[in-house]
């Protein structure tokens, strides 16, 4: 797969990538390690929490959208080096069993002002379920070679 650049990319180029499914063993694990609240360890605390049930991290969700955005390589053999992450916002809790992937398209793209040889694109990533629900939507901004 060859390798983009800005010169390869236009606004509104969409992007999607492969399914993950989430499950409870997996969405416990991160979050022992990264976010370990109550409602993403165990099934008894989720429901005396805000959410009833046992709900992954927001986080596991949006580092798992970046695993599927980089396995899938949207710009090629560019590697996917990401700038500025804004307007994150949990859609909606995400639960085991849901099957998820991410959706991205080309907000604006740019050549760097003091690197003539390196560019910005802008990316409307959202996460989504299988049933066409988002659960997960951001902007990032991305570097890519001029």
């Amino acid at each position: 797969m060859a390798s983009k650049t800005t010169k390869d990319v236009r606004q509104g180029d969409t992007h999607r990538t492969s399914n993950f499914e989430i499950t409870r063993e997996g969405a416990a694990a991160y979050a022992a390690q990264f976010d370990p609240q109550p409602m993403h360890l165990n099934d008894d605390a989720a429901e005396g929490s805000f959410f009833g049930e046992f709900t992954a991290s927001g986080w596991y969700t949006l580092s798992l959208t970046m695993k599927l955005m980089v396995e899938s390589r949207p710009f090629g053999d560019t590697p996917l080096v990401g700038m500025r992450v804004d307007d994150i916002r949990f859609s909606r809790p995400v639960t085991p069993g849901m099957v998820l992937h991410a959706e991205s398209e080309v907000e604006d793209i740019r050549v760097s002002a003091s690197h003539a040889d390196r560019g910005y694109v802008s990316l409307h990533v959202r996460t989504m379920t299988e049933n066409g629900e988002e659960v997960l939507r951001q902007r990032w901004i991305v570097l890519l070679p001029a």
